[in-house]
């Protein structure tokens, strides 16, 4: 189990999430697949590189994960590799966007190594942690935030879910 460093709920948004995408059957195992987007993902960055008007304070090489595809017939997610980027970035032609509204997002930090396997638990924790506050977990999309490693190969890993304030009815 990875260690929590950090644990917050914060205001995020609006902003866009450009990078390269793929839609993945919910049904199989598709790790192996999203490994080897980012063994080829070095263009994307490099093109996101040259874009930095359009930077936000979120910097970091990022994966997201979205469900707007998934329903009974098709199963489908979306697996972007990018970054979070100003709203209304105008997207290269070689590459997605997800767009992102402002909304509540609970980011949990662990300090490791990139694609280690480790990371499984930051899946479940975010929900957990959210349970026990006045927000719900909106379940839209989440994201792993890998920020560049340091001379060892670590560095702080983040994992982004959006939620809502509960009704306070």
């Amino acid at each position: 189990m990875s260690d929590i460093v950090k644990l917050e709920t914060v205001k995020f948004g609006p902003c866009r999430f450009v990078g390269a995408s793929v839609y993945l059957e919910n049904k199989g195992k598709w790790g192996d697949l999203t490994a080897v987007l980012w063994e080829k993902s070095a263009w994307i960055f490099k093109m996101l590189d040259e874009m930095k008007q359009y930077a936000t304070d979120e910097p970091h090489n990022a994966a997201l994960t979205t469900w707007e595809k998934c329903d009974d017939k098709n199963e489908l997610f979306g697996y972007y590799i990018g970054r979070f980027m100003k709203a209304e970035t105008p997207v290269p032609h070689d590459l997605d966007y997800f767009d992102i509204d402002a909304e509540y997002m609970t980011k949990v930090w662990v300090k490791g190594k990139f694609r280690d396997g480790k990371y499984g638990d930051l899946w479940e924790c975010p929900r957990h942690e959210i349970d026990n506050t006045k927000y719900i977990d909106i379940h839209l999309y989440n994201a792993e935030v890998y920020p560049e490693p340091d001379e060892n190969g670590e560095s702080f890993i983040g994992y982004y879910r959006p939620c809502n304030l509960k009704n306070s009815d």
